[in-house]
């Protein structure tokens, strides 16, 4: 049952004491990304402050520069679209659920009312499945699903799990959740001129045909792909914010901090990938593959810390 309590039921829990940075000069670069642009993902790592304050920053500075009209985002489920028209409609924060873990966090609840106040609508763009612990539900959910999909989509999915239709039903993995997620994505770009989309880095990819052949066989394609599938032409470009905790810090991030540093920084900031030092570029390659091409832009700025959450009132 999904946990709903009113914006008054909620407080802030312990965060870090060190001062987050000033994430507003970065939302200002992002949005300029918009000028060339219909689309402009952003691929954060989840509960990293920086991460959700860049976001809160971008719908403040949207409401004043206008660059983007509408904001598709992985934070809800598509199945809770009404949940979020009404709260667009009315202001009324009584409906926002933390039960995902997305709404129970300070920056996207600032962010979400800066949207309202903006008037920009918000495209609710995850699929709501059943987990492996309710596996008899999913079986059936996942069987239905890929019956309905066109035979092209069930296609691309089989060769890219190296599984039949049936043992893609048996093992009951979110094999077509990013699939699912790029028809909500889709439906929310034929609706709008200029949309901000919002999802997991990992669900991201920049469209270099680099990356894209070195991955092409048998790799499966995440949101940003599905996109190009359905959608082909559309003008994107893709942002990874890569701030992140001091513990969670790949050789590559730590080295990102030490870039940061390095250019005597006072903010963090929008960096061309292909412009990122050949020894982070290196750091960034996984089995011959170079994964600084899944993004056109990376964040660079100094130790994350961690995400401001809400919890409700006992």
């Amino acid at each position: 049952m999904r946990l709903i309590f009113p914006v008054a039921a909620f407080l802030l829990t312990a965060t870090s004491a060190i001062a987050a940075p000033d994430m507003a000069p970065a939302a200002r670069q992002l949005l300029d990304l918009f000028k060339t642009n219909d689309v402009v993902v952003l691929g954060e790592v989840h509960h990293v402050h920086e991460q959700r304050s860049l976001l809160t920053a971008i719908a403040k500075e949207n409401g004043t520069r206008r660059a983007f009209d509408a904001f598709a985002t992985e934070a809800v489920w598509t199945s809770d679209q009404a949940v979020l028209d009404r709260y667009l409609s009315s202001g009324d924060e009584k409906e926002l659920f933390i039960e995902e873990g997305w709404l129970n966090s300070v920056n996207i609840r600032e962010a979400f009312r800066a949207f309202y106040a903006n008037r920009e609508k918000i495209c609710a763009v995850d699929a709501d499945f059943y987990g492996p612990n309710k596996k008899e539900k999913r079986t059936a959910e996942l069987k239905q699903r890929l019956a309905s999909f066109p035979d092209n989509v069930r296609k691309i999915l089989v060769k890219q799990s190296g599984k039949s239709v049936e043992q893609m039903v048996k093992d009951g993995d979110p094999v077509e959740r990013d699939y699912m997620m790029s028809l909500a994505i889709s439906a929310c770009l034929k609706a709008h001129r200029k949309v901000l989309v919002h999802l997991g880095a990992y669900h991201t990819t920049s469209l270099d045909p680099v990356y894209l052949k070195q991955t092409e066989k048998g790799a499966e394609w995440d949101a940003t792909q599905w996109i190009t599938y359905l959608q082909p032409g559309t003008r994107y470009t893709v942002v990874h914010n890569v701030i992140d905790l001091p513990a969670d810090l790949d050789a590559a991030g730590k080295a990102m901090v030490a870039l940061y540093k390095a250019k005597g920084a006072t903010a963090p900031f929008l960096m061309p990938s292909k412009e990122l030092p050949a020894n982070i570029k290196k750091l960034m390659t996984d089995e011959g593959t170079e994964t600084w091409r899944r993004s056109d832009y990376v964040i660079v700025g100094p130790f994350g810390t961690e995400e401001k959450k809400v919890k409700p009132v006992n």
